[in-house]
C-alpha cells in the first residue's frame, strides 16, 4: 500500500487504480500490431512488383510485350483462396480471332475440314482424326478466311447453277449488314470492327467477290463480281444487343436498272427462327439449315442465321416514319426503337447460316486441368448453344467425355427439350377451342397441386386462360388462332417449368453430380430466390458447370448467387465489355487484354494477356502470396506477444505498479527498426517450393482454400508459442541477473534497466531467429536485413549508453548509461543468450520435424520433393532440388540482377508443412552423395543457414 503511494499523494484508491489502468494501456498497447497494416501494404506492393516482372506471364502482341498487371494490391492473398472460377468462353478460352470456315446456303452445306475443337474432342474420345483438306493453290488469300470448298466458287461463278442467286443474296447480305469500318493501309484494304465475328463475315464476303469498299454518311459502296461498284443507301440500322440477339439494316440500291428495298438481318438461331414467315419456316431447306447449324455448333463453330425480306417503297416509307419517331422520343427511346424494329423484322426469308471458327488459346486445357486438380471449381458462362459449349468443354478438359450420358454423374438441361414429349404432343394435338380452354384450366390445377409453379407463374397462366375464354365469336379466325397459339405456348412453358423444377428437386435428394450443363432459360429459373439455395446445393460438389445462352446480367447474377449462398472466394475472368458485370461481381476479377477492347482489362483487379497465365497467377503467385501474408499476420501478433508479456510478468514482482521494463525510446522502435525488415523480406520473397513444383503439384493449392495457412487454430498456436518464448526470455535473465543473483565479476548485481536491456536484446534475437526458421527461401537479403535489425539495436544501445559521456541528454540515456559495455563484458550474458535462444527456438525445430514426418500435409510436400529430386537426378550438372536449381531459374530478372541467391539449401532443405504455429520443418539431406550420383560438378561455396 505504501509502495503504491496511495494516501501519500492525496489520491483515493479509485483514482490510483484509474491511473494504473491508463498506465498499463500504454505499456501493453503494443499487443495490438498497428504496424501490421503498414507491413502488409509494403509486402503486397513487393509481391505485385514480382508478379508484374514475371517473365513467364509476359506475352507479345503485334511486336509489343505485355506483362501481367496487378491493378490492386489488396487482393494478393485472395489469389490463393479461390474456390470458384467463372470464365467467359470467347476471347477468354479462345483467341477471339475468327475465321470464316463453313456456311449453308439454301440447304446446301459448303466448307470442308474438321475444326480444331472437333479434332480435340475426337482425340479425347479415342476416335480417328481425319486429315485436313488442302486448299486450291490458285485460291486467293484473305485475312480471317479459312474456307476450302470449290463447289461454292462454282455456284457463285455459274449463273445457271441452282444455288447461284441464293449464294449472291447470301454474300450481299454479309457485305451490307454490318458496322465494319474500312481502313486503307497503302494498297491494302483492312477492316476494323468492334466484333471479330462481324469482321470475319465481311472478309468472307470479300473473299467471294462482294467487297466492302467504303462507308459514307449515306451508306456504303460495294464492289461485286468483276469490280462493278454498287452504292447502297442505308436507310436504318438496328444494332445488335444482348437482348435482341440480332442486327438488321434497311437499305435501298439499284439492281438491273430497278430500285429495290431490302431488309437484311442476321442473328442467333433461337431468335431468328420465330421471325421467319410461315412459308420459309415450313420449307425443307429450313429444316436442313437447322440441322446443319446444330452440326456446326457440335464442331465448336459459332453460328449465325442469315435472313432477308424484300420490301416495297410504300412499306419502307411507312415504317421509316415510325422508326424516326422512336429515335426522337425523349422517354424510353431504346425501348421504342426496339419495338419499331420488331414491326419490320417479321416474316423473314431464310437465306442460310454462317459458321465461324475461333481457335483455342495455347495452354487452356492444361490450365483448366490443373485448376480442377487443385480443387477449384470451374464454371464456363457463354452465350453459345448447348452443343457448342459441351464440345468446347470437352476440348478444353473442362468436361470429361465419359460423364456424358450418365445422368448420375452429369445432367444437361436444355429448355427447348424440357417439356415431356407426351405432354408436348398432347398440347399440340388439341384443335377444339373449348377443349383447349378446359384442358388448360385442368392443367393449371394439376400444376398447382404438384407445387411446381410459383404463385406468379400460376397467375400468369390463369390470365392467359381467362383471356382466351373471353374471345368473342365475332373476332376473325386469325385472331382466334393467335390467341390459341399464345395459350398453347404459355401452357407449354408452364409445363416445362414444372417439369424442370421437379427434376431439380429430385437432384437435391440424389447423389452429388460431377458436372452440370444448363441453358440460359433454365439458369434464369435456378437463379430465382425460391430456387437459388437448391441450385447452389446441387452445384456445390460439381467440378464443372457450363451455362449456355447466358446474358451479361445472368453472368453477374450467377457469381453473386454463389458468393451469397456459399461464401467462398470467387474469381471472374473475361475479355469483353459483356464480362464486366461478372468480373466486378466476383471477389477477384481478372481481365484479359482482348481483341474487343480493354473494357474487361480496365475494370479488373488483375490483368493478363492469355488465359494460361491464370494457372501461374493462382497456383504459384496466389499460393505463395496467401502463405506469405498468413505468415506475416501471425508473426506480427506473435512478436508483439514476445515483447510485451515480459512487462506483464514483471508486474508480479512490482505489485503491478506500472513499472516499465524497457526504455521508452527502444520500446517504441521495436516494430520500426528492430523487427520490421526481416518479416518484410519473408513476405515478399519466401517460397516453400519452386514455381515449377507449385504448377506440377496443384494439390498444394488446396491448403490455402482449406485455411491451413491462417485460421484461429493456427493463430492460437502461434500465440501459445509466443507466451512460452516470452516466459523464457524474461525469467531466465531475471533470475540470472536480477533478484538475488550476483552476475558481475565485481560482486554487484544488475539493476532493473540492465535486466530490461538484456531481455529486450533476447526478444529481438529470438523473434528474428523465428523469421529464419519460417523462411523457406533464405536469400542474401534475409541475412542482410537481420544484420541490419541487430545493427540498429547495437547502434541505439551504444548511443543511449554513451550519451552522457558524450555530453548528450537523450531520453533513456540516464537509465542505460554505460549498460552496453557492462553487458558485453559479462560472461554470463553470453551464456544466458545462448541458453535462451536455444531453448526458445529448439521447440520450433522439434515441432517442425514432427510435422514434417507425421503431419497432415506430409504426403503432398514429399511428393513435390521427390519430383524435384528426380528432376535433379535426370539432369546432370544441376543443383539439388527446386530450392536451388529449379527455383533459381524461376526468379524474375530484377531479382537476379541484385544477386539474390539461395543459401544453404544444399545443407538443409526447408519445406513448408502448414499447421500449428509453424509451417516448415527440416529435412536433412545428403547433397554430396546426391551430387556424386548425378555426376554433377562440385558446388561452389554457399552462405551458411
Amino acid at each position: 500500500y505504501t509502495y503504491l503511494g496511495i494516501g501519500d499523494s492525496g489520491r483515493s484508491f479509485v483514482e490510483v487504480m484509474f491511473l494504473r489502468f491508463l498506465t498499463f494501456i500504454l505499456i501493453f498497447g503494443n499487443f495490438i500490431p498497428i504496424s501490421l497494416i503498414v507491413t502488409m501494404g509494403m509486402v503486397k506492393v513487393g509481391q505485385s512488383f514480382f508478379m508484374f516482372y514475371d517473365e513467364e506471364m509476359k506475352h507479345t502482341i503485334d511486336g509489343v510485350e505485355y506483362s501481367a498487371v496487378p491493378r490492386t494490391t489488396d487482393l494478393n492473398e485472395e489469389l490463393g483462396l479461390v474456390d470458384y472460377v467463372f470464365s467467359d468462353k470467347t476471347g477468354t478460352l479462345t483467341c477471339n480471332i475468327m475465321e470464316f470456315r463453313k456456311c449453308i446456303v439454301n440447304g446446301k452445306i459448303y466448307g470442308k475440314g474438321v475444326t480444331e475443337i472437333a479434332r480435340n474432342v475426337l482425340r479425347k474420345q479415342g476416335k480417328p482424326v481425319p486429315d485436313e483438306p488442302q486448299p486450291d493453290p490458285n485460291e486467293r488469300k484473305t485475312p480471317n478466311v479459312n474456307f476450302v470448298d470449290p463447289e461454292l466458287r462454282i455456284a457463285l461463278n455459274d449463273t445457271a447453277a441452282p444455288n447461284h442467286k441464293a449464294v449472291e443474296d447470301f454474300f450481299r447480305n454479309l457485305a451490307i449488314n454490318h458496322e465494319v469500318m474500312p481502313e486503307t493501309d497503302g494498297a491494302d484494304l483492312k477492316y476494323s470492327s468492334s466484333s471479330p465475328d462481324e469482321g470475319a463475315l465481311v472478309y468472307g464476303a470479300r473473299h467471294f467477290g462482294f467487297q466492302f469498299m467504303e462507308r459514307n454518311p449515306d451508306g456504303i459502296v460495294l464492289a461485286e463480281g468483276g469490280g462493278n461498284k454498287r452504292r447502297v443507301r442505308i436507310l436504318a440500322t438496328m444494332e445488335f444487343s444482348s437482348k435482341r440477339k440480332r442486327s438488321s439494316v434497311v437499305c435501298r440500291y439499284e439492281l438491273d436498272g430497278r430500285t429495290e428495298y431490302w431488309l437484311y438481318s442476321k442473328g442467333a438461331d433461337s431468335v431468328m427462327q420465330a421471325l421467319l414467315s410461315p412459308k420459309s419456316a415450313a420449307a425443307e431447306t429450313t429444316k436442313q439449315t437447322w440441322s446443319a447449324l446444330s452440326q456446326f455448333a457440335a464442331d465448336g463453330l459459332r453460328t449465325l442465321v442469315i435472313c432477308q425480306k424484300k420490301l416495297t417503297e410504300q412499306e419502307t416509307n411507312e415504317w421509316l416514319e415510325q422508326y424516326k419517331k422512336a429515335t426522337m422520343a425523349l422517354d424510353n427511346r431504346s425501348t421504342k426503337i426496339e419495338e419499331a424494329a420488331e414491326l419490320i423484322e417479321d416474316g423473314l426469308e431464310l437465306v442460310g447460316g454462317t459458321a465461324i471458327e475461333d481457335r483455342l488459346q495455347d495452354g487452356v486445357g492444361q490450365t483448366i486441368k490443373d485448376m480442377l486438380t487443385a480443387g477449384i471449381k470451374v464454371w464456363m458462362l457463354t452465350g453459345d448453344r448447348v452443343d457448342t459449349a459441351i464440345n468446347i468443354g470437352m476440348a478444353t478438359d473442362l468436361l470429361n467425355p465419359t460423364y456424358l450420358g450418365q445422368d448420375a454423374v452429369c445432367r444437361v438441361f436444355d429448355w427447348s427439350e424440357m417439356c415431356p414429349p407426351q405432354k408436348d404432343q398432347e398440347i399440340e394435338g388439341i384443335a377444339n377451342k373449348d377443349e383447349l380452354s378446359k384442358k388448360a384450366s385442368s392443367a393449371k390445377i394439376d400444376l398447382q397441386k404438384a407445387g411446381g409453379l410459383s404463385d406468379q407463374e400460376l397467375a400468369a397462366l390463369q390470365n392467359k386462360i381467362e383471356a382466351y375464354n373471353s374471345i368473342e365469336p365475332s373476332l376473325s379466325t386469325d385472331l382466334q388462332l393467335a390467341r390459341e397459339a399464345g395459350l398453347k405456348d404459355e401452357w407449354r412453358n408452364a409445363e416445362r417449368r414444372a417439369y424442370f423444377k421437379k427434376q431439380i428437386l429430385d437432384l437435391e435428394q440424389a447423389e452429388p453430380l460431377k458436372a452440370l450443363v444448363v441453358d440460359g432459360t433454365c439458369l434464369g429459373i435456378l437463379l430465382d430466390e425460391a430456387m437459388a439455395e437448391t441450385f447452389v446445393k446441387i452445384t456445390k460438389e460439381c467440378e464443372t458447370v457450363i451455362c449456355c445462352r447466358v446474358s451479361p446480367d445472368q453472368k453477374g447474377l450467377t457469381v453473386r448467387t454463389i458468393r451469397k449462398h456459399v461464401g467462398s472466394v470467387a474469381l471472374g475472368i473475361g475479355d469483353g465489355a459483356n464480362d464486366c458485370n461478372m468480373i466486378q461481381s466476383a471477389n477477384v476479377g481478372v481481365g484479359i487484354r482482348g481483341e474487343e477492347g480493354l473494357q474487361a482489362f480496365n475494370c479488373s483487379d488483375y490483368g493478363v494477356s492469355q488465359f494460361r497465365f491464370l494457372r501461374r497467377l493462382l497456383l504459384a503467385h496466389g499460393r505463395w502470396n496467401n502463405r506469405r501474408i498468413s505468415k506475416v499476420v501471425v508473426y506480427m501478433f506473435y512478436k508483439n506477444v514476445v515483447c510485451v508479456l515480459p512487462q506483464f510478468f514483471l508486474g508480479f514482482y512490482s505489485q503491478f505498479s506500472g513499472q516499465k521494463l524497457y526504455v521508452d525510446l527502444m520500446y517504441q522502435a521495436y516494430n520500426v527498426l528492430f523487427t520490421f525488415f526481416p518479416i518484410l523480406i519473408l513476405g515478399i520473397l519466401d517460397q516453400d517450393v519452386s514455381a515449377e513444383k507449385s504448377l506440377a503439384t496443384p494439390e498444394l493449392y488446396r491448403h490455402g482454400v482449406k485455411r491451413r495457412y491462417l485460421s484461429v487454430k493456427v493463430l492460437m498456436a502461434w500465440m501459445a508459442n509466443g507466451v512460452f518464448q516470452a516466459a523464457v526470455v524474461f525469467f531466465v535473465p531475471f533470475f540470472a541477473f536480477g533478484h538475488t543473483s550476483i552476475p558481475k565479476p565485481d560482486g554487484r548485481n544488475s539493476d532493473l534497466w540492465e535486466v530490461g536491456a538484456i531481455v529486450y536484446f533476447l526478444v529481438i534475437v529470438v523473434v528474428n531467429g523465428k523469421v529464419l526458421l519460417e523462411s523457406q527461401y533464405i536469400t542474401n537479403f534475409t541475412w542482410f536485413f537481420i544484420g541490419v535489425s541487430l545493427g540498429f539495436w547495437i547502434f541505439c544501445s551504444l548511443v543511449l549508453s554513451q550519451a552522457n559521456a558524450w555530453g548528450m541528454n537523450l531520453m533513456g540515456s540516464v537509465e542505460l548509461n554505460g549498460s552496453l559495455g557492462v553487458m558485453l563484458a559479462t560472461p554470463s550474458f553470453w551464456l544466458v543468450t545462448l541458453f535462451v535462444v536455444t531453448t526458445s527456438l529448439a521447440r520450433d525445430v522439434w515441432w517442425k520435424a514432427f510435422r514434417r514426418s507425421w503431419g497432415q500435409l506430409r504426403q503432398d510436400y514429399h511428393q513435390a520433393e521427390d519430383e524435384e529430386r528426380a528432376a535433379m537426378a535426370a539432369a546432370p550438372g544441376t543443383s539439388t532440388g527446386g530450392d536451388t536449381g529449379l527455383r533459381q531459374r524461376n526468379v524474375a530478372p530484377p531479382l537476379k540482377a541484385v544477386g539474390l541467391t539461395q543459401s544453404a539449401s544444399s545443407l538443409c532443405r526447408l519445406k513448408a508443412v502448414p499447421g500449428g504455429q509453424g509451417c516448415n520443418v527440416i529435412s536433412v539431406q545428403a547433397p554430396e552423395r546426391l551430387r556424386r550420383a548425378a555426376g554433377a560438378p562440385a558446388p561452389g561455396p554457399v552462405d551458411p543457414a
